[in-house]
């Protein structure tokens, strides 16, 4: 049996052998933390392709539900203009069915001009006279014209007097005569188009109450012609004159969508859509 002091020298001497290797253990140690971080990235990587790959195929599937092979769709004829038959009145609009009419324009020596237009009609309507439509009797607050006049060539400003204008060759001379009629307020001339034909546009409104038919008591607005090729104002104050002056294969066409104070503002935008439907036929 050893004594104390022989153990203990014999512990000394064998100290150096359990002494770590401080070096090789480090390497150890970042050899495993190396290894656990390339499987961490790449489980990682395996997983984000994953994602990828089912959200493509989430947004890339239709989920909406199919729907049924489209019936086949019934031929249907081209519908033609039919031509306006001068059957109404002044004081009373012959009614007209619903649909596209053909019809021709006053022109400045009273007959028709061979340059025709087609226009949607739409229901309430009529026409008294092969240039124009109505919804009712002349006059009447509730009633809308649609009147087409050619080449206009005067402008009888005052149904009063007998003085007349005669304004110059361009869309806007004509324009800017017309904004000239005795006692209404107007908007404009401003540049417009109606089926591409480049003109001028103005609003009228004429002043006075609505209702006063004594002559030279209220306000004008343009909606007869003369066979002199004059645009007559008539007295009808209280109502709104909105009016195209257009080129069109050498004619300067003079479109008047006239209504009374009793048109409610969606009726007058009718009134615009007719306008806007409107198409020249030349000869």
């Amino acid at each position: 049996m050893l004594a104390d002091d022989e153990l203990r020298g014999l512990l000394v001497s064998r100290l150096p052998d359990l002494r770590p290797e401080v070096e090789t253990e480090l390497e150890r140690v970042l050899s495993r933390a190396t290894t656990r971080a390339r499987r961490r990235r790449a489980a990682y990587i395996g997983g984000l392709a994953a994602a990828v790959v089912a959200t493509v195929l989430v947004l890339g599937h239709d989920w909406r539900p199919r729907a049924d092979t489209p019936d086949p769709v019934d031929h249907v004829d081209q519908v033609e203009a039919r031509d306006l038959v001068n059957r109404g009145m002044y004081a009373a609009p012959a009614a007209l069915n619903v649909g596209r009419y053909r019809a021709r324009m006053l022109s400045a020596t009273g007959g028709l001009l061979d340059l025709q237009f087609e226009v949607d009609v739409p229901s309430g309507w009529g026409q008294d006279d092969v240039y124009a439509f109505a919804t009712g009797p002349a006059g009447e607050d509730a009633t809308m014209r649609l009147d087409m006049f050619a080449d206009v060539r005067q402008v009888r400003p005052d149904p009063c007097t007998q003085r007349r204008v005669r304004p110059g060759p361009t869309t806007r001379d004509l324009a800017v005569a017309l904004a000239g009629l005795a006692k209404v307020t107007h908007t404009g001339p401003v540049p417009a188009t109606v089926d591409g034909y480049p003109g001028h546009f103005v609003r009228l409104h004429g002043r006075g109450a609505p209702g006063v038919s004594a002559p030279c008591t209220g306000g004008t607005v343009p909606v007869a012609a003369e066979a002199t090729g004059a645009v007559q104002a008539c007295e009808l104050p209280g109502w709104t004159s909105l009016i195209w002056v257009v080129e069109v294969g050498g004619h300067r066409i003079t479109i008047a969508a006239t209504h009374g104070p009793g048109v409610t503002p969606a009726e007058e935008q009718e009134l615009v859509g007719i306008v806007q439907s409107l198409t020249f036929v030349l000869p």
